[in-house]
């Protein structure tokens, strides 16, 4: 069953960023510079909010759910309140704040918005299976989602080339991810009203709360240098840095997913363990691209 976990999860990561490099390819060659530049500023800013509608609740439930102190259909209703309410929140603050600072982003945006709520909603169940250690299906999810965004991304950037349509597409895409998983919950396990135990959203707060703090915070500093470039030269000038930054993503990643196959401590059962591994040969990668540009000068 381990051994099974481990090459699902290897396998969707793999075809996860293989898709993704796919698609942010054809995406800077036909979308130009200035607005793959914009394509990253929206990500960055979804990839932020996305902290805050997570808020660390998903450790907690995998924790509780593994240590079989609480049954997993009770946490579906709690999660749901309190990222539906921080969705909207966060939601009206980044379509203010794009509306001030970007206007000629806001509808990617908006579609942006989108693909947080439906984020957000994934998350609700995708805890529940890592609780359990059912990881196939979240695979076949990860997998399913990863082609179909790649296909409607291209079929967009093709047919309707821009930003919005782009960001349509992915809104879309995952929509289709949320639903998939949430059949897989209903096909798994029995709905939420079958069970009578009642989870309070105070008790779900107070336990993430602390796990949050340290991951936003790690999150809004490894992501700062794009807004930063946008805010101090120009989305063009993101463009060319998202581009060139693929190539240190991508055998970075790749390298990751590889080893955490090989070692199962680093399996990415827990996310954490997989993303700060890639963060450490990102890292090295990046610095060893720095060296190389500045001795070919």
């Amino acid at each position: 069953r381990t051994a099974a976990n481990i090459f699902s999860l290897s396998a969707s990561r793999l075809v996860s960023i293989a898709t993704s490099v796919v698609l942010a390819i054809l995406a800077a060659r036909i979308l130009g510079p200035t607005v793959f530049g914009q394509y990253a500023v929206v990500f960055v800013l979804i990839g932020y909010c996305a902290v805050f509608v997570e808020f660390g609740i998903s450790d907690i439930v995998v924790r509780e759910i593994a240590a079989g102190r609480k049954p997993p259909q009770v946490f579906v209703r709690p999660v749901v309140v309190i990222r539906l309410v921080i969705w909207m929140l966060s939601s009206v603050l980044l379509l203010v704040g794009v509306y001030l600072w970007k206007r000629e982003i806001l509808v990617p945006m908006g579609a942006g918005a989108i693909v947080l709520l439906a984020e957000g909603l994934y998350g609700v169940f995708d805890p529940l299976f890592r609780g359990i250690q059912e990881m196939r299906r979240l695979a076949v999810v990860e997998i399913v989602f990863s082609l179909l965004r790649t296909c409607a991304g291209i079929g967009a950037l093709m047919f309707f080339p821009g930003l919005d349509a782009l960001m349509i597409a992915i809104a879309a895409a995952t929509i289709a991810k949320a639903i998939l998983v949430f059949v897989f919950y209903r096909m798994r396990f029995n709905d939420v009203a079958s069970t009578r135990e009642v989870l309070g959203v105070e008790h779900l707060l107070r336990e993430s709360f602390a796990n949050f703090s340290w991951k936003a915070v790690s999150i809004v500093y490894m992501q700062m240098n794009v807004p930063l470039i946008a805010l101090l030269v120009s989305d063009t000038a993101v463009g060319y840095f998202r581009a060139s930054m693929n190539f240190v993503d991508l055998p970075t990643n790749f390298l990751a997913v590889l080893l955490s196959a090989v070692f199962p401590f680093l399996s990415g059962v827990h996310s954490r363990s997989f993303d700060e591994f890639a963060d450490r040969i990102r890292w090295m990668m990046t610095g060893a691209l720095v060296l190389a540009a500045g001795r070919t000068q």
